[in-house]
């Protein structure tokens, strides 16, 4: 497994990790297979969304936010923060062929932050197709 710092710069953001991915299968030895990426962050996740604007990511990132409302918890509360389903509903399974991604030819891999800013650490395994 590969550890990557990730540092987010605003509250809300998405960031383009798509090089990052391709960059670990060509690292490893592995010609095909899928990679596993996951971020130790209740309100951070991997989206695999239309490479766009700055603009059309806001929207990306405010649809999220009108799926899980924010709420302010009280202190002692032990319910969990609508952040912590974010991360439940922007997963994607990433798959490649010849070490290229299966991805539509508009499509990139987003790194979303919906509690920053902050560093992160983004974990990244590649295995082979059994």
């Amino acid at each position: 497994m590969e550890t990557i710092k990730i540092v987010t710069k605003s509250r809300e953001e998405m960031i383009d990790i798509t090089s990052i991915i391709r960059d670990a299968i060509s690292r490893s030895d592995i010609n095909s297979g899928y990679i596993i990426c996951t971020v130790p962050s209740l309100s951070a996740a991997i989206s695999i969304n239309d490479r766009t604007d700055e603009e059309s990511k806001r929207e990306h990132l405010h649809k999220l936010r009108q799926e899980i409302p924010e709420q302010i918890n009280q202190e002692g509360s032990n319910e969990n923060s609508p952040q912590d389903d974010h991360d439940s509903i922007t997963g994607e399974q990433i798959m490649f062929k010849r070490n290229k991604l299966l991805l539509g030819e508009t499509k990139n891999i987003y790194f979303c932050e919906l509690g920053g800013p902050r560093k992160l650490e983004l974990n990244i395994k590649v295995l082979p197709l059994v």
